[in-house]
C-alpha cells in the first residue's frame, strides 16, 4: 500500500512521521515511519485468515 501525505494545498510533505494502528489479527509491515520526498510512504499487512479488518493511519 502506498500513502501519500498532502498539504491543504494538495503538495507532498516530505519527511513526516506517520502512525499506524490495526485492528484484527494481521501485522504491519512498514519499513520506515516517515515519508519520503514525495510525501510518500509505504505499508503492508500480513494475515492469512480472512478478515475485514480497519488500519488508521
Amino acid at each position: 500500500m502506498h500513502y501519500t501525505l498532502s498539504s491543504p494545498v494538495n503538495l507532498p510533505v516530505a519527511n513526516q512521521r506517520l502512525d499506524f494502528s490495526v485492528n484484527g489479527s494481521p501485522d504491519l509491515i512498514i519499513p520506515t515511519y516517515y515519508t519520503n520526498n514525495s510525501g510518500v510512504l509505504d505499508a503492508g499487512l500480513t494475515n492469512t485468515v480472512p478478515e475485514t479488518v480497519q488500519l488508521l493511519a
